[in-house]
């Protein structure tokens, strides 16, 4: 009987409800449209696995799995997040992005235009790449005391910041390019404004895979090829905005 109960025990361990094997992905907030997306697609052809994806900060979720929660694979806007977790293979770029201004103020054509225009900035916090992006972007123009005077908030993700704009509690934000373009129709309609084309402000999202989960046929290494290899990953990025590599 015990060796039965042992072998239960290994035919059951990494599976799901109904036999399903599950997979976990912890993603940075700002490929929540794209992953949504792609979930949804991954499952239908690949109904034996269980794809659950947790958004949140990148700071956030590399602070997660540093303190015990598990995560077969971890999308991240900044690679350093990445190396600070424990247990997972060399990373990969997977998309790039951009950073910009949305405001729903007509007629600015310029981010120093924005800011003089503005009372209230919304950006996200320090440790989240997108301030990161943010602040590097606007320090590299000299902007960056001028709109830190204006700050009413620092979000925990860049949704947040999203969220806040569009919801009329701020008249400018910065965003990705990526979240910009997946605004519902809005009472008010926003404007993005692009950085400079000298000023850098592209972003790298980077994708690992936790080391004893990278087998060749293991669920999780199928998701990682899935959305690093597939025609259909790659056709949902460039729908949702981002760019992607040959």
């Amino acid at each position: 009987m015990a060796f039965l109960i042992f072998v239960f025990m290994l035919l059951s361990l990494g599976c799901g409800e109904n036999g399903n094997s599950s997979v976990t992905l912890f993603a940075g907030s700002s490929m929540a449209n794209a992953l949504n997306s792609l979930e949804n697609r991954f499952e239908l052809e690949h109904p034996s696995i269980d794809l659950e994806i947790v958004f949140a900060g990148s700071q956030t979720l590399a602070m997660q799995i540093n303190a015990g929660a598990h995560a077969d694979l971890f999308i991240s806007a900044n690679r350093v997040q990445i190396d600070r977790i424990d247990g997972f293979n060399k990373p990969r770029i997977i998309v790039e992005n951009s950073i910009l201004a949305i405001t729903p103020y007509a007629g600015t054509t310029s981010i120093k235009d924005a800011i003089d225009h503005s009372r209230r900035i919304i950006v996200a916090q320090s440790e989240v790449p997108a301030g990161q992006y943010t602040r590097a972007a606007l320090a590299s123009m000299g902007l960056w005391e001028l709109a830190e005077s204006k700050i009413a908030s620092h979000e925990h993700s860049v949704r947040g910041v999203l969220t806040k704009i569009t919801s009329g509690q701020a008249d400018l934000g910065f965003v990705y390019r990526t979240d910009a373009m997946n605004i519902d129709d809005q009472p008010t309609p926003l404007n993005t404004i692009e950085f400079p084309p000298e000023i850098q402000s592209t972003t790298q999202t980077w994708i690992a895979i936790r080391s004893d989960s990278a087998l060749n046929s293991s669920p999780a290494s199928i998701v990682y090829q899935y959305l690093t290899g597939s025609e259909h990953a790659r056709e949902i990025f460039v729908e949702h905005g981002f760019i992607v590599f040959p």
